[in-house]
């Protein structure tokens, strides 16, 4: 017995101090991509400034270019009417014709050159901001890609933020994506991306989490419509957000609780083991170049108080367990791999999308 609450306490162990590795992991990439989009958004506001400038130095300009054609027309008409009542040589009328383009065109030209500084020294405040940009980049700083919104036909909106190899969140994931494969030959990670809920999504999520407590990380396997294309190419296509759509309605809804199961009863079911999932996955499989692509769920899951088995399935009146909030499944006789099930919606979160090809 003593034993055994050794070993319990070791694993929940183990599991803070995988929550606190990853919680330090998102808060330094949230950190990370804030002083990258910080420097990228006062490049862009010194851009819209030069602009700006550009477009008030016209502006400018073109109204004292405008006082100074008034005042050339009024000009001539003085002329032509001296050189009628005082007959005034053609000569001289050039003379004061060639004198006042002289002046405008002085004008103008120290204009010109006012406009020309300008730009360079905006010029040069924005090369700075690239620099700094680019060191961020040299220094890997996990940068961001680009940004694909989810919207359904109701108006909501969820995001999908295509990842770098460099952020730290790829690496971590990584890590836990590949262990467990029977077959490692030809499964690779193609991208990865990770995915904004609505506002109201997730804050039910972290009111339940803050709650129960014990929030760990697994994989979840679900299908997408045929015309879903975006995880082939993400920058051309957009995900479908229609209601047949398992995936589509998981970013902007969360997850459903299923409807029946053999196994541990009506929950939604999620596995440590992204081989486990990819097996639930098949309904999302594309094909790129010969290749046959799948994409999984990575999930944030408030698993509270698990009611841990070794049973393949078991008969109970209720799941879970009266006193337990979800059923753990263990790796044993009945399990090849380890099943977390959870039976509230907002339990769980969905964080990254990652696309995989498999053999």
């Amino acid at each position: 017995m003593i034993q055994e609450l050794h070993a319990s306490l070791l694993k929940l162990h183990d599991n803070l101090r995988r929550s606190e590795e990853m919680a330090a992991a998102r808060l330094k990439a949230v950190e990370d991509e804030k002083a990258a989009l910080e420097v990228a958004l006062r490049e862009e506001r010194a851009k819209t400034a030069m602009q700006e400038k550009t477009m008030h130095f016209l502006r400018q300009t073109n109204i004292q270019a405008q006082s100074v054609e008034i005042e050339l027309r009024n000009q001539m008409e003085t002329l032509q009417k001296e050189k009628k009542s005082q007959g005034l040589s053609h000569t001289k009328e050039q003379k004061i014709r060639s004198g006042l383009a002289r002046l405008v065109e002085n004008d103008l030209q120290k204009q010109v050159a006012t406009l020309a500084q300008l730009r360079r020294e905006q010029v040069d405040e924005i090369r700075s901001l690239s620099i700094q940009l680019q060191g961020l980049e040299v220094n890997r700083v996990p940068l961001i890609g680009g940004l694909i919104t989810v919207l359904s036909s109701q108006g909501a909106s969820a995001t999908f933020t295509s990842l770098g190899n460099a952020h730290p969140d790829c690496s971590r994931l990584r890590a836990d994506f590949y262990p467990g494969w029977e077959a490692p030959g030809g499964v690779a990670i193609v991208r990865m991306f990770r995915i904004t809920v609505p506002a109201g999504v997730r804050q039910k999520h972290l009111n339940y989490a803050r709650r129960l407590g014990n929030v760990v990380q697994r994989f979840h396997g679900t299908s997408c419509r045929s015309a879903c294309n975006f995880i082939l190419d993400p920058k051309n296509a957009a995900p479908c957000g229609q209601q047949g759509c398992n995936l589509c309605n998981i970013c902007l809804q969360g997850f459903k609780l299923g409807k029946t199961s053999t196994r541990f009863g009506p929950g939604v079911y999620f596995s440590k083991a992204a081989t486990k999932a990819s097996s639930y996955a098949l309904g999302t499989e594309k094909k790129e170049n010969g290749k046959k692509l799948r994409s999984i769920f990575v999930a944030e899951v408030a698993k509270g108080r698990a009611y841990i088995t070794k049973k393949k399935g078991f008969d109970a009146s209720r799941y879970p367990p009266v006193g337990h909030d979800s059923v753990q499944g263990e790796v044993g006789k009945g399990l090849a791999f380890e099943e977390l099930v959870v039976y509230k919606e907002e339990a769980a979160l969905p964080t990254h999308l990652v696309v995989y090809t498999i053999p």
